[in-house]
């Protein structure tokens, strides 16, 4: 490994920690304006549950802030739902010498994890992203992650609202 690349993770390592000592490691980083500014959202459900996009389209109706239009051009937020498997090792693969990564399995208990990510429909730019362990419906976590978003635009609109 050239001595470059072998910064490189030193580098990385360097602003997560400068990024938790700024944060106090509890505190999330500030909202985009965008999430003040934007009136409407459109939900793109990237799962094999087609159920998901009705508890999510329901969850942020509840909340009344944007209006969800089906087309993604036609929004200022984009809500990008997905469901995977959380990578659990690598195996060695000493007649190829390389490494298998393995995800998920009978050896594991169902390690899936639910991320639900905002995107400034102008720029493509991800915005917010929480990701979330679910364990038996993966619906139960895309709506417990709007209503932590939820959460975090409306502390954000109380803190700017004071004087």
């Amino acid at each position: 490994m050239s001595k470059r690349h072998a910064a490189l993770p030193l580098a990385g390592f360097a602003c997560v920690l400068a990024l938790q000592v700024c944060t106090n490691g509890s505190e999330k980083m500030p909202l985009p304006s965008i999430f003040f500014q934007a009136k409407t959202i459109a939900i793109i459900n990237d799962t094999d549950e087609s159920y998901v996009l009705g508890r999510a389209s329901d969850e942020l109706r509840k909340w009344g802030r944007y209006q969800i239009v089906p087309n993604p051009h036609d929004a200022d937020l984009v809500l990008v739902l997905a469901m995977r498997e959380d990578l659990v090792g690598v195996e060695p693969n000493a007649s190829t010498d390389s490494y298998t990564t393995i995800y998920g399995n009978g050896n594991v208990t169902n390690q899936k994890s639910t991320t639900v990510a905002c995107f400034d429909s102008r720029t493509g730019r991800k915005v917010w992203s929480e990701t979330r362990a679910w364990g038996s419906e993966f619906g139960n976590a895309v709506v417990a992650l709007i209503k932590d978003l939820r959460k975090q635009v409306e502390k954000a609109e109380k803190e700017m609202a004071k004087p």
